[in-house]
């Protein structure tokens, strides 16, 4: 990818996912449930935390032609699978 002049860009698959869901989805993909391994602590939490997240990426697609093909599953699946093949 080659721009005239250094910018960002946001790769995103613009679904809006909670951090609980996409903890979840992490967590079935193991065959696990993540409330038997996760402990919140209530006292770290922040106002400001955010409670979903969603990266739009219409910048990408209109200056780099750059489509979406990877849902939130599918970007969880590809994470897991990466990470099984790490270790």
């Amino acid at each position: 990818m080659q721009q005239p002049a250094p910018d960002d860009f946001v790769v995103a698959t613009g679904q809006t996912c909670s951090l609980e869901d996409f903890v979840t989805k992490v967590f079935d993909f193991f065959g696990l449930h993540w409330r038997d391994h996760v402990v919140i602590q209530p006292s770290l939490l922040r106002p400001s935390d955010i409670h979903a997240s969603r990266g739009n990426p219409d910048k990408a697609a209109k200056i780099l032609q750059w489509s979406v093909r990877n849902q939130v599953d599918d970007v969880v699946r590809l994470m897991c699978e990466d990470a099984i093949s790490q270790h």
